[in-house]
């Protein structure tokens, strides 16, 4: 059963450019004893950490859904407006275990996502983190509007085309957010399951720059570079007869990695990719193929006569 909430009176933040991942960072007080959990509102994709480390192994939060009601739509030369019911699901998380006493910092990565993607506007998000202490008093901490974003290392991001990372720029100087009003739509708890890495893959070598991960699978591979270079990956579904990727069934997914001398383990943050076979240009390492899905049972099979 779907759990309603709000966010419509509190703050939404975000930086009015599009294709841009940043990180907007938000310090707050607790203390030994007290327990907290922060419900995100988001319209686009995101990655939470709290003091360095990220608080779920959910990928691609928040579920995609319809977002919000949009005006002025172009239909040939008709503009129209949206009469739909909108929805936007809303990922829980308790945060108290990570949490250390005195000052913690919280670092949002917010990327376009599905929001961009069907062209609803520039990524933006919210948040509510209530903390109670062991008498039931509690607290609520939200966006003021005097945060700052910054850019990392993700440099550009489509959530179905593919990413550039740079690990040789040092991140950009702190860039005030923008404030909007909250999004027309009704809020939800998101209560279904999230994407996960479910299982991973030993792709083979083909020869030519090409791997094979076996079978058709939504996900990444994982590659490893030790030097400064730029690592180029391509992703498709079939091969053409000469072993080469078939261009007309890459769709445009594609990494690129530019690098630096330290040992790092590469792989896209906010790309949904789909393929079977990968392309790699670059002098580095195939570690395995992380399959992503959402989280849940298996709960049918399927069996044919015809083994093509």
């Amino acid at each position: 059963m779907a759990v309603s909430i709000s966010f419509k009176d509190i703050k939404w933040i975000g930086t009015g450019k599009n294709e841009l991942p940043v990180i907007i960072r938000k310090e707050f007080e607790f203390r030994k004893g007290e327990k907290t959990e922060i419900t995100v509102g988001c319209m686009g994709t995101f990655i939470l950490t709290v003091n360095g480390k990220r608080i779920s192994d959910e990928l691609f939060l928040p579920l995609n859904s319809d977002f919000e009601k949009r005006y002025d739509i172009p239909y040939g030369d008709i503009l129209f407006n949206e009469e739909l019911t909108h929805r936007l699901y809303c990922p829980r998380l308790d945060m108290t275990g990570m949490l250390n006493d005195g000052t913690n910092t919280l670092c949002f990565y917010l990327s376009p996502g599905f929001y961009e993607e069907y062209d609803y506007g520039t990524a933006k998000i919210s948040w509510k983190i209530k903390i109670s202490d062991e008498n039931g008093n509690s607290r609520v901490i939200t966006p003021d509007g005097n945060e700052e974003y910054s850019e990392f290392y993700v440099k550009e991001a489509d959530i179905i085309r593919g990413e550039t990372h740079d690990y040789t720029v040092n991140n950009e100087k702190p860039e005030k957010v923008i404030v909007y009003d909250a999004p027309e739509t009704e809020y939800y708890l998101q209560d279904c399951p999230s994407d996960r890495i479910i299982r991973k893959l030993t792709p083979r070598y083909l020869g030519n720059n090409i791997w094979d991960a076996g079978e058709v699978m939504t996900g990444y591979p994982v590659i490893k570079s030790n030097k400064a270079q730029k690592i180029t990956v391509r992703y498709g579904e079939l091969l053409n007869e000469d072993g080469t990727l078939d261009e007309m069934h890459i769709y445009g997914q594609h990494t690129d990695y530019i690098t630096d001398d330290n040992e790092r383990l590469l792989h896209p943050e906010f790309t949904w990719l789909c393929f079977r076979y990968f392309e790699v240009k670059g002098d580095c390492e195939v570690i395995d193929c992380e399959v992503i899905h959402s989280d849940v049972d298996v709960s049918s099979e399927f069996e044919c006569s015809n083994d093509t």
